[in-house]
């Protein structure tokens, strides 16, 4: 009977139906979610690749791109402070591809894209629908944006720390050991890629004290004896060989420059050096301003996020917190106050944010119906009204036009009141959260645009700090129109400019062999054409024609009407008074 019952199932195996019962399950990792990073990140990446080198370089990013581009000419040359981790893959991308702008950028924007994913493996910490929010702010909110397209190392930093936290967590809750190797591959990378990182490797110090205290004292009750943290060396063993092997591979620039070491230490340095209150030349409010100014969105979520975990004990709520707050000392009272540390906050405050929104859900949406969506339709045309008229009075200032605006955010006002009181105050919570979530989503929107293609080197924008003027950009024209003139080629220009103005001139002018700098002389043996600082009417030489440049632009503090804050805001149109730092190109008149 065995044998006939084997031979049995096994011609059962061939029957018609054996097809379909041998073929593999459907692949279950391509899910409406997973889906759903993935667009995030093709979006985070095509914002930051456009037009990536449209803008000349700061002054943050001159430094490590122009030491990258000597060294592929072989030059020694090293400024006093550079990111060797930018250096490092600049140094491969100018060797293998022209120098230019866009491709300084490209790692900052290639680890910008990275950071978008990293919510994915955080998903038990952030819930699914606040993982994806903060993905979404990780790839399109203004200052992640912003930085992730300027090669000064702070958003290279943030993604390091942001690796090394989470792998930490991880390894916290699942002893798994490649979370110890990622971990020891982001500390080896984050300490060549900006002084921001310190902030980062601070934060995870104080977690892993927090977390050793608490298994040594047993006080953890979510924990038992067989999970308390192993502190063998045998388990540290090889990922601390890793993390010293890596950094000492990354510092030295492929083993090519020993110098990258001292570089990569003085990254401690520099971060130590930017304490004092008066290094920044800003005022303490720049730091907040900067904040509230661009992600405005991101804060509101985070109140709710730190608002409802410390009234539930949440503790991972309140440690997110105790960062922000270190940063905001660090920001404020302290002198991290330059907008490349704006990050050190926003990194939990996104965090913070993504908590947030998952509560707004689980609170507000199981109950959401029909009514409440015609309620949100029906209030969006008073805000376009309402915004209408703003744009009215920013452009005819007559005042008017304000009024009706203020009178049409009232009557919404009366109208979400009596909502609350006749109908359900849940379902008015969820319109009114609804309609500022909106505002916030379009106007947060405009004002990544703004500082990723429109205004990014607008002194007027807090996220920029004394930025190179576009006006570089006609500067090389004419350089180029002159030498084509004089000689036929537009890069054989007998050129000399002057040692302040390196690094600038020193990088735009790379590509013209006859360019080098000097002490300028006009009573000497006269050249074809100079570049000096701005001169004295009395001081202009004779025998030269010059014309005037913007090299650096500043936007003092100065009073402006509420019309032109509005403008601003609103708008990005120009307003108040610009102060720049010139240059002038001076051109050898012909003998008469």
């Amino acid at each position: 009977m065995e044998t006939v019952s084997g031979k049995e199932n096994r011609r059962s195996d061939t029957g018609p139906g054996s097809a379909l019962a041998a073929q593999a399950p459907e692949p279950r990792w391509l899910t409406v979610e997973t889906a759903a990073y993935i667009a995030i990140a093709l979006a985070a990446l095509l914002v930051r690749l456009a037009a990536l080198g449209r803008w000349p370089l700061l002054n943050e990013e001159l430094q490590t791109a122009l030491a990258a581009w000597r060294g592929v000419q072989g030059d020694a040359w090293r400024p006093a402070f550079y990111v060797p981790l930018l250096y490092d893959v600049q140094l491969l991308l100018f060797g293998l591809t022209r120098a230019g702008d866009g491709a300084a950028r490209l790692l900052p924007a290639l680890a910008g894209t990275g950071l978008v994913i990293l919510p994915w493996a955080a998903r038990d910490l952030l819930g699914r629908r606040g993982a994806l929010c903060a993905a979404l702010l990780l790839a399109l909110a203004p200052t992640w944006v912003f930085l992730s397209r300027t090669a000064d190392g702070a958003i290279l930093a943030a993604a390091c720390g942001a690796v090394l936290l989470l792998a930490g967590w991880r390894h916290a809750h699942d002893r798994r050991p490649w979370q110890l190797t990622a971990g020891a591959v982001a500390l080896a990378t984050g300490l060549t890629a900006g002084p921001q990182f310190y902030t980062y490797l601070l934060v995870a110090v104080g977690c892993a004290v927090y977390l050793w205290q608490r298994a040594r004292t047993g006080t953890d009750e979510n924990r038992s004896e067989d999970d308390a943290l192993p502190v063998g060396w045998s388990l540290w063993r090889a990922p601390a060989l890793q993390a010293v092997g890596l950094f000492v591979f990354l510092a030295t620039g492929y083993l090519t420059n020993v110098g990258g070491i001292g570089a990569s230490v003085g990254l401690l340095g520099r971060w130590l050096a930017n304490l004092a209150p008066g290094y920044s030349g800003l005022s303490w409010l720049a730091y907040p301003r900067m904040l509230w100014g661009y992600e405005f969105l991101t804060l509101a979520l985070a109140a709710v996020g730190l608002g409802v975990g410390l009234y539930q004990r949440e503790r991972i709520d309140a440690a997110l917190g105790i960062w922000v707050a270190l940063a905001l000392v660090l920001g404020t009272v302290l002198g991290h106050r330059q907008p490349g540390w704006a990050l050190d906050a926003l990194l939990p405050l996104v965090l913070l944010a993504a908590r947030g929104l998952e509560q707004l859900w689980g609170l507000l949406m199981p109950d959401a119906t029909r009514t409440d969506l015609v309620a949100l339709v029906a209030a969006t045309p008073f805000l376009v009204f309402a915004f209408l008229q703003v744009a009215s009075y920013t452009h005819t200032g007559e005042e008017p036009y304000l009024q009706y605006a203020l009178i049409t955010v009232g009557i919404l006002a009366l109208g979400w009141c009596a909502y609350w009181i006749w109908g359900d105050g849940v379902a008015a919570l969820r319109v009114g959260a609804g309609l500022v979530l909106l505002v916030m989503l379009v106007f947060s929107t405009r004002v990544t645009t703004a500082v990723a293609y429109q205004t990014a080197r607008d002194p007027r924008e807090g996220l920029v700090y004394k930025p190179t003027s576009v006006q570089v950009r006609d500067l090389l024209d004419l350089v180029a129109q002159t030498s084509s003139r004089q000689s036929g080629d537009p890069r054989m220009i007998d050129l000399r400019y002057d040692p302040s103005l390196e690094p600038w001139l020193a990088w735009y002018l790379r590509d013209y062999p006859k360019a080098s700098v000097a002490s300028i002389d006009f009573g000497a043996a006269p050249r074809e054409a100079l570049i000096t600082p701005l001169l004295s009417d009395q001081d202009w030489p004779a025998g030269y024609a010059g014309q005037r440049f913007r090299l650096i632009e500043e936007f003092p503090a100065q009073p402006l009407t509420r019309r032109e804050r509005l403008l601003w805001r609103v708008y990005r149109e120009p307003v108040g008074a610009i102060k720049p730092t010139e240059v002038v190109f001076w051109l050898q008149l012909a003998a008469q």
